[in-house]
């Protein structure tokens, strides 16, 4: 979905339209309707949720915007726990691009969230996105009173600040707490963002600050180490 066919923050608290589940809150129901009717969605897109598969980046805004429903629905789940997304196509032409889910460990969506991914990226229509969000939540059994964290960034790709703008308003249609963008940053660096921003106070004071600069911190404390090791005298 293109970000400018929903980019209007006062349709967010519209009466319920007719049909809309009460698993999904009002203020999200109107803006999922309001943004899903206008959705071109494509099985080619829906594929880079599976398979990692890159493709133009320009048709991936409808798949961006579903990834941030995903994105909430899996925080949630899991308690609030932050989840990361990276808009990136990796090695790959700079007119393609891709996103990746990251999970709380700094590992890798789980597998079995892959399906679901699929199922929401080709929902072709409102009713179908609307059914396929209620039924994961009632599956899945996904407490939506509970907070969701969401830290997002991207490489520099051409495409990548339009996607930004489409997952954008995929968190902010299912009401997503706290995102958090850092930005263009490196796949590794959000991995560690990830990770560090679950950790409780004691260990994340031992693993590094979850940050840009922590990053940072943590590769050139363990590449001095490298380099004063008993391989590498002074």
């Amino acid at each position: 979905l293109s970000c400018h066919q929903r980019d209007c923050p006062s349709r967010l608290f519209r009466p319920r339209p007719t049909g809309i589940p009460n698993l999904i809150p009002s203020h999200s129901a109107m803006a999922l309707q309001d943004s899903a009717q206008s959705t071109s969605t494509t099985a080619e897109a829906g594929l880079i949720l599976l398979t990692s598969i890159h493709i133009r980046g320009d048709t991936l805004e409808s798949t961006l915007f579903r990834i941030g429903l995903l994105a909430v629905l899996r925080s949630k789940k899991l308690n609030g726990q932050t989840i990361g997304i990276m808009i990136t196509a990796s090695h790959n032409p700079a007119i393609d691009n891709g996103a990746k889910l990251v999970d709380p460990r700094g590992e890798m969506l789980e597998a079995s969230w892959e399906q679901h991914a699929s199922l929401l990226a080709n929902a072709e229509t409102t009713s179908d996105l609307l059914k396929a969000l209620t039924g994961l939540i009632a599956e899945l059994k996904i407490d939506m009173a509970k907070p969701s964290r969401v830290v997002f960034g991207r490489d520099t790709r051409p495409s990548g600040e339009k996607l930004v703008k489409a997952l954008q308003a995929g968190l902010e249609a299912m009401g997503c707490e706290e995102p958090k963008d850092m930005g263009i940053t490196t796949t590794p660096c959000l991995h560690y963002m990830v990770k560090g921003s679950n950790l409780k106070q004691e260990a994340q004071i031992k693993y590094g600050a979850p940050s840009e600069q922590g990053y940072v911190q943590k590769l050139a404390t363990a590449f001095t180490k490298l380099m004063v090791s008993p391989r590498n005298p002074e």
